[in-house]
């Protein structure tokens, strides 16, 4: 896909002490049937579990900026607990 763009990629920390969780987060921009998008992707990983977690939002690029706030609120509200 030679329009993919990674915009950023930082690392993303959730919780502290051993219910701390690392992941990362990165921006990507594309395109798609001619229009363009961008989209937001969160992975973390389960502590002590081969499991990961996969958050994404997507919109048109044009659009990206003024709904993000709600996609922060929607990440924000997102708790992974460990039920062993």
């Amino acid at each position: 896909m030679p329009d993919l763009r990674f915009e950023a990629e930082t690392p993303l920390f959730r919780g502290e002490g051993a219910s701390r969780i690392d992941g990362l987060q990165f921006l990507v921009g594309y395109s798609h049937g001619g229009e363009a998008f961008r989209k937001w992707v969160v992975i973390m990983r389960h502590a002590g579990q081969p499991i990961a977690h996969i958050w994404s939002y997507t919109a048109p690029a044009d659009r990206f900026d003024a709904f993000r706030p709600v996609a922060e609120a929607m990440l924000e509200s997102w708790a992974i607990e460990d039920r062993q």
